[in-house]
């Protein structure tokens, strides 16, 4: 495990390391290193686990009900890759690059599935009425740019990104908008 988000304390700067390596500095046990880091941080503390299986991820993401997320935790300076990596990763890697799923079920997954599940009305889909929510990006050249090093690199292939018909990407470049906006009281699942 890698300590993503670690404010300095008493017991060092250890943010970015890893949660053994961390322990034998200070002389700690693991579980000991753990709750002192806990405890001094007052919880302020994020981990990036390592762990899985490809198989199992594949037979999951053909599953017709499979949705895909990220929970990759954006604070600390050495956030989990998910975070910025997740979707353009999902759609080099599943779609193009190994066939798992097809571009349309990519999408569909993590667009207007979720946006049913969670009964996010006009969302998810392109409609007359609907947000004019869209990301246009390029099937050859998309890709994660973070890694475990950079969590925070941006991705590659992605031209063009609108919340609310409102570009927040354009041409490849951040676009300072306000444009998202979060419901109030819909989420049921």
């Amino acid at each position: 495990y890698t300590l993503s988000n670690a404010p300095k304390t008493a017991l060092g700067n250890w943010e970015g390391a890893l949660i053994t390596d961390a322990a034998l500095a200070t002389k700690m046990s693991v579980p000991m290193f753990i709750q002192r880091l806990l405890i001094e941080t007052e919880l302020n503390a994020t981990i990036i686990a390592y762990g899985g299986n490809l198989a199992d991820n594949d037979r999951m993401f053909r599953h017709p009900a499979a949705m895909l997320c990220s929970d990759g935790v954006m604070i600390g300076g050495h956030p989990h890759p998910r975070g910025y990596g997740a979707f353009p990763h999902f759609i080099a890697d599943y779609v193009r690059e190994h066939r798992i799923v097809s571009l349309a079920e990519a999408i569909h997954k993590m667009t207007g599935l979720p946006a049913k599940r969670l009964n996010l009305q006009n969302r998810g889909i392109l409609a007359k009425g609907a947000a004019a929510d869209l990301v246009i990006f390029s099937l050859n050249r998309i890709a994660a740019g973070a890694t475990f090093e950079n969590g925070r690199a941006m991705p590659r292939g992605i031209d063009w990104v609108f919340v609310n018909g409102n570009a927040v990407v354009a041409q490849g470049a951040f676009v300072d908008s306000n444009a998202g906006v979060a419901p109030a009281n819909r989420w049921s699942c």
